[in-house]
C-alpha cells in the first residue's frame, strides 16, 4: 500500500484468482481522518465496503464511498463487489493517528525561555518530530525528544509559544500553546479563606520561574514557607493569624533582570477590633489590575479616627487624608508619581482615647 492518496492492490482471504482494486484517498492523517474510496475496474458491479473490517466479521456494510474515522488506532477496509458474476474483494489497511498536545513546561530569565518538551504518547503513535515556533520569526524543529531548548526575546513584547508535534506519514498532530510576557513578575491574584486558620494562596507566574512564598504577622518581618512553586498559576495552603493581620508575598527563586519580590496582598481576620487593625503594606502599584492598586489603612475605621500623611523623597507631601475610604492611588495634582520610595506618617486614635503615631516607608510600583 501507497500511503496518503493511494490505489491499493490487495487480496483478502476468498475461493477465487480474482482481486477487487481499492483505491483509497486518505489513507494515513490525524483523528478526524476522512477517507473517499472507490475502484478502479472496469465494469465492476454491487461496489460496498465494510470500514471497520477486523479479518472476520464483515458487517457492517455500506455503499457510502466515503467514511470518517473518530478514533485514533489502526483500521482496515475491505472492499466487496462482483464483475461478470464473480465475487471480488480487496483490503487496505488506515491508520489514524491521535492529536495529543506535546508537552511543554516553560520557564523564563527575564527575556529568556527554555522549554522543555516531551511526548506523553507511547510506542508506534509517538510523533516523530516536533516544531517550535517563537512568535518571532524563529521556527526550531526538534528531532530528539525529549529535550530542553531556549530561546532569547530583542523586547518585552507577548509572546505566544506554539509547538506542534508531527507523524511524518500523515503531516499532522496537536499543538500546545503557551503564553510568555518577558519580564513578567509573579503576582499574589488572590486569597480564599478555607477555614480560621488556613487559606488557600492564588499566584501568576507568567514567567513560570520557581517561586517561594514569605508571611508575615502585622508589622514583623517576613519569613519563608517551606516548599517552592513552579508553573503560571501555582496555588497553595498556607497559614493565617486569628488575631493579626497575615501578610503575604512571592519571591522568585532566581536572580533574573527584573525579579524582585511581589508585592503584597493581607488578610485581616473578621474578629480583630477596627481600631487595633490598622495596617499599612510596605508596596503598592497602581497599575488597575485589582490588586494592590492603592496605598492605605487596612481595616476599616469611621472618618476622623486617623490621618494619614505621604511625602516625597524631598520631604513634599504628595498625599494627605484623614477618610480611611479614600486611599492613595499614587496620583499628584491629576500626574501619575514615578517609582520610588515615600515617606508616610499615620496617627491613629486607638480605642482606648491614645493617640498612635506611626511613620514608615511605602514602594509604589509601576
Amino acid at each position: 500500500m501507497i500511503s496518503g492518496s493511494s490505489v491499493v492492490y490487495a487480496q483478502c482471504a476468498t475461493s477465487t484468482s480474482f482481486t477487487g482494486s481499492l483505491r483509497v484517498r486518505n489513507s494515513i492523517g490525524c483523528v478526524p481522518l476522512t477517507v473517499q474510496t472507490g475502484s478502479d475496474l472496469v465494469g465492476v458491479q454491487n461496489v460496498r465496503y465494510v470500514y471497520e473490517y477486523d479479518g472476520q466479521r464483515e458487517t457492517p456494510i455500506t455503499a457510502a464511498s466515503t467514511y470518517t474515522y473518530k478514533k485514533p488506532g489502526e483500521y482496515r477496509i475491505l472492499q466487496l463487489s462482483e464483475k461478470e458474476g464473480l465475487p471480488l474483494r480487496a483490503c487496505a489497511t488506515i491508520i489514524v493517528y491521535d492529536t495529543i498536545p506535546p508537552t511543554v513546561d516553560l520557564t523564563a530569565c527575564g527575556n529568556q525561555v527554555t522549554l522543555r518538551v516531551s511526548d506523553s504518547q507511547t510506542d508506534f503513535w509517538r510523533y516523530d518530530y516536533m516544531v517550535v515556533r517563537w512568535d518571532d520569526g524563529r521556527v526550531d524543529t526538534l528531532k530528539t525528544i525529549p529535550v530542553a531548548i531556549g530561546h532569547t526575546y530583542t523586547n518585552t513584547s507577548p509572546r505566544r509559544i506554539q509547538v506542534q508535534g508531527f507523524h511524518r506519514y500523515g503531516q499532522c498532530g496537536g499543538t500546545a500553546s503557551r503564553l510568555f510576557v518577558p519580564n513578567q513578575p509573579a503576582v499574589v491574584r488572590g486569597l480564599e479563606l478555607l477555614n480560621l486558620q488556613t487559606g488557600q494562596l492564588r499566584i501568576d507566574n507568567p514567567s513560570g520561574t520557581p517561586l517561594t512564598v514569605e508571611r508575615r504577622l502585622g508589622n514583623g518581618v517576613y519569613s519563608k514557607l517551606p516548599g517552592t512553586l513552579s508553573g503560571n498559576a501555582p496555588s497553595t495552603s498556607v497559614p493565617l493569624d486569628s488575631a493579626e493581620i497575615t501578610c503575604f508575598r512571592v519571591v522568585p527563586t532566581s536572580n533574573c533582570p527584573g525579579e524582585n519580590p511581589s508585592p503584597e496582598l493581607c488578610y485581616t481576620p473578621p474578629n480583630q477590633a477596627a481600631a487595633d487593625a490598622v495596617y499599612l503594606p510596605d508596596a503598592f502599584s497602581p497599575n488597575d489590575d485589582g490588586v494592590n492598586d492603592t496605598f492605605g489603612p487596612v481595616g476599616k475605621l469611621p472618618p476622623g479616627d486617623f490621618r494619614l500623611t505621604v511625602a516625597d523623597r524631598w520631604g513634599r507631601i504628595v498625599f494627605s487624608t484623614d477618610d480611611p475610604l479614600s486611599p492613595w492611588d499614587g496620583v499628584l495634582n491629576g500626574q501619575s508619581l514615578p517609582t520610588g520610595t515615600y515617606a508616610y506618617q499615620l496617627e491613629v486614635r486607638l480605642s482606648s482615647g491614645q493617640i498612635s503615631r506611626r511613620s514608615g516607608r511605602v514602594q509604589l510600583i509601576r
